[in-house]
This record gives structure tokens, C-alpha cells and sequence, in this order.
């Protein structure tokens, strides 16, 4: 009988350390965020062409690392022209918007600061994360929230 009650015990032990190494794993990775547009179309006069313009991005940090520019980590986006059916890339390279910390299961609206396109047109913002010097986050798999941009 005690056989039994060491072995089922054992093997308890053994079951929840396993469940345990699964939830801190499922959590590991740093480039867990989800990021939502609060709008979905802008419309920008071409006056305005060559100066900055704002639109708002709700950032959720589901990793488990604070997000912040102190660390090296803001907001951009990647800009790209609407042609006929297809998107031809702009820019990639695009001015930063810093961050306030965004501790994990954190959420913060921040405002996103991008540059009016010089020509008339449609196009559409990419928002994104860098990791400066590391990576964006989208290749990390983040999804990208987006903006069309009409320029008129």
C-alpha cells in the first residue's frame, strides 16, 4: 500500500511539473503582441504632404518583458502605394514613435506618428514594432494593423 501511495504521488509530482513547464513555456515569447488601429481610413489633404500626421494604436503586451523605447523598443510602420490590384512598397524604413513602458497584460493607446506621402494616391500603413537593431516584429509573426491613407 505505501508503494502505491509513493508511486501515486510520484507520478502527481511529475504531472504538474510537466503542466507547469507548459504554461511558463506558452508564455515565453518575447514578440507576443497584439496591436489594433483605432481607425481604418484617413484622409489627408496634399497640403499636408511632407508633414506628420497622427492616428491611434492600442498596443497589448501578451509577452513576458516589458515593452518600452527605453529599452529599445518603438513604433513605426511600413508604407506601401495601392497600384491597380496590386501594393508597391514605399518605404520600410520609417520615423519612430516612442513607447511608454507596456508591462505584460499591459495595454496602451499610443499615438502613431507618420509622415504624409508627397503624391496624390492610396496607400496603406503597415503598422509595426523594432526592436532596434534586433528585429521588427511582424517577422517575429505579429500581425499588422493598418490605415489607408488617401491622399488628395
Amino acid at each position: 500500500m505505501r508503494k502505491r501511495v509513493v508511486a501515486y504521488v510520484a507520478g502527481m509530482l511529475f504531472f504538474l511539473y510537466t503542466v507547469s513547464l507548459f504554461l511558463i513555456s506558452r508564455n515565453q515569447n518575447p514578440y507576443h503582441v497584439k496591436m489594433e488601429s483605432t481607425e481604418a481610413f484617413c484622409y489627408v489633404n496634399r497640403a499636408e504632404a511632407g508633414n506628420l500626421h497622427e492616428t491611434s494604436i492600442v498596443i497589448t503586451n501578451h509577452s513576458n518583458r516589458t515593452l518600452s523605447s527605453q529599452l529599445n523598443i518603438n513604433l513605426s510602420y511600413h508604407l506601401y502605394r495601392i497600384v491597380g490590384d496590386t501594393q508597391e512598397l514605399v518605404s520600410i524604413e520609417n520615423i519612430r514613435t516612442t513607447i511608454p513602458n507596456i508591462y505584460p497584460r499591459d495595454s496602451k493607446e499610443v499615438r502613431l506618428q507618420f509622415e504624409v506621402p508627397i503624391e496624390n494616391g492610396t496607400y496603406i500603413l503597415y503598422a509595426d514594432l523594432i526592436e532596434e537593431n534586433v528585429v521588427w516584429y511582424s517577422e517575429r509573426g505579429m500581425r499588422t494593423p493598418y490605415i489607408t491613407i488617401e491622399v488628395h
